[in-house]
């Protein structure tokens, strides 16, 4: 199973990539899941699980790859430093 971030029709979301097609997440969960990287993680393992036990092939809520514009994994990531930065 790959997350994908992605825009379709003006709109970001999160979805699953299965078979060249894009499952929007939230749109599936009733907007119980969240729609962007960011906010899925910091839950991920009830978010994941919940995407493992209620995600199919056959929804409404999918897209081709050509239809979307693919981006990256997480649009505005937190600041990264590393330890070196630090060292004394």
């Amino acid at each position: 199973m790959k997350y994908v971030s992605y825009t379709v029709k003006g709109n970001k979301s999160l979805g699953v990539l299965i078979n060249n097609n894009i499952i929007d997440v939230f749109l599936v969960s009733n907007e119980k899941i969240p729609n962007n990287m960011l906010e899925f993680l910091k839950n991920f393992e009830v978010n994941h699980t919940w995407v493992k036990n209620n995600i199919d092939e056959k929804t409404d809520y999918q897209y081709s790859l050509d239809e979307v514009i693919v981006n990256p994994p997480i649009s505005n990531p937190n600041s990264f430093r590393d330890a070196y930065a630090f060292r004394q």
